[in-house]
């Protein structure tokens, strides 16, 4: 019994270790070379009441699709040449209706709701070449995505924070697709 305590108990040691959640817990730094840095900045946009404070970060530390799948989803988004970015939905819709708009055209309208396993709501091509504005209509709140930084990054994530009620979205420039299913 006592053996089967200790064996847990390292098993757990090594957990914790491997996925960083010790230094994210006690606010240590990882010195793994091999993980990408992430950026973070918060912008703060004033010149409209609709729209909010929002999260920016520059990712591409996280778990992939094979370069095969990764083709294949962006060849059905029709998202293969350089001036198309693919914008993924992801965590914590909850059926609210998001419109997307780029210079007057409506790209999409729609109730999104996440799927609670993969945190995956949608995706949908965009033209970064030109700004996105992404309008959320239950906070009555907007996130504009910039073409400078949409044309540096093919995969561009969305999420919410719905605790925040001044900064309700996550925005995450990043060239890894994470797995949508």
């Amino acid at each position: 019994m006592r053996i089967n305590k200790i064996v847990l108990l390292l098993l757990t040691a090594v957990l914790f270790i491997q996925c960083d959640t010790v230094n994210s817990v006690f606010g240590g730094s990882s010195k793994s070379s091999s993980r990408s840095k992430t950026s973070t900045s918060r912008t703060k946009t004033s010149t409209s009441g609709s729209r909010a404070h929002y999260n920016i970060q520059h990712r591409d530390d996280f778990l992939s699709v094979s370069d095969r799948e990764k083709e294949s989803i962006l060849k059905e988004s029709k998202a293969t040449e350089d001036q198309y970015s693919l914008l993924v939905f992801t965590k914590n819709f909850k059926g609210e209706k998001i419109v997307v708009t780029s210079q007057e055209k409506k790209l999409f309208s729609g109730y999104l709701i996440s799927n609670i396993k993969t945190g995956y709501a949608d995706k949908l091509t965009i033209d970064n070449t030109k700004d996105v504005w992404v309008y959320d209509n239950l906070t009555k709140k907007e996130i504009v995505i910039d073409s400078k930084e949409a044309k540096k990054h093919k995969f561009i994530y969305l999420q919410k924070d719905n605790s925040n009620k001044e900064s309700p979205f996550i925005l995450i420039y990043s060239n890894t697709l994470r797995p949508l299913d």
